[in-house]
């Protein structure tokens, strides 16, 4: 993924207001015309074509890879298509893309925003800052293009972005009353998924306990990552 933070976005600019509800695509039925004189055959309602973009899903991700497909295979169970960010990339026409053309291009392509924080980066507050009751020891986080793709996304759209957490990250007040699921790879978790894109407004398919697939989801190795011991 790309570490240029341009600031112009492809196709004019993106805010809140445009694009947080996210608006969906009306149904329609198209077929051949009918001889003249015949009244048009109507299509019942239950056979509407399910609009392409509430099965689309940007996910943001970091280095885990091993995290990253299990998402996608999670998530493409559910009947949905995750994107990849090459394929937002060549959607913007540019060469050499800023990051916020692709991430632009991602909020008006997708109905759904998945950001996966893994325990990439190893941090610690410095010594002179963390006084006597600070953050003294190593602990893990996403990457940061990770949390800055998510702020853009809870930024311009809140009600549509899922924010998934693997394993033990290093926690952030500013998370609380967002949408958010702890993932351990559980049945329980898989369906609170679910539900968040669902509400997020995707159209998945199948029934929840359909997606889980045990032998997928459990021995991830985010899930024990931490930060090595010291001396070691």
């Amino acid at each position: 993924m790309a570490d240029n933070y341009g600031i112009q976005v492809s196709g004019g600019q993106v805010t809140g207001s445009s694009l947080a509800a996210g608006p969906r695509a009306r149904a329609t039925t198209y077929g051949t015309p009918p001889p003249d004189g015949e009244a048009p055959e109507h299509t019942p309602v239950g056979h509407a074509p399910v609009p392409e973009k509430e099965r689309k899903v940007f996910v943001i991700h970091g280095r885990d890879e091993q995290a990253r497909l299990r998402v996608f295979d999670l998530l493409r169970r559910m009947g949905l298509e995750p994107l990849e960010w090459e394929t937002l990339v060549r959607e913007t026409a540019t060469m050499s893309p800023h990051l916020l053309d692709v991430v632009g291009r991602a909020f008006g392509t997708a109905q759904a925003v998945v950001v996966v924080m893994t325990p990439d980066d190893i941090v610690r507050l410095h010594p002179e800052l963390a006084g006597d009751h600070g953050d003294h020891d190593q602990q893990c986080q996403p990457r940061p293009n990770v949390l800055f793709e998510a702020g853009l996304a809870f930024g311009v759209a809140p009600a549509r972005t899922v924010l998934l957490r693997l394993g033990r990250v290093r926690p952030f007040s500013d998370i609380a009353g967002l949408n958010h699921v702890q993932f351990d790879g559980s049945a329980t978790s898989v369906l609170k998924i679910r539900q968040r894109l669902e509400t997020a407004g995707c159209r998945l398919s199948g029934t929840g306990v359909d997606y889980v697939e045990p032998s997928l989801l459990r021995d991830l190795a985010a899930y024990t990552r931490r930060p090595p011991r010291r001396g070691r």
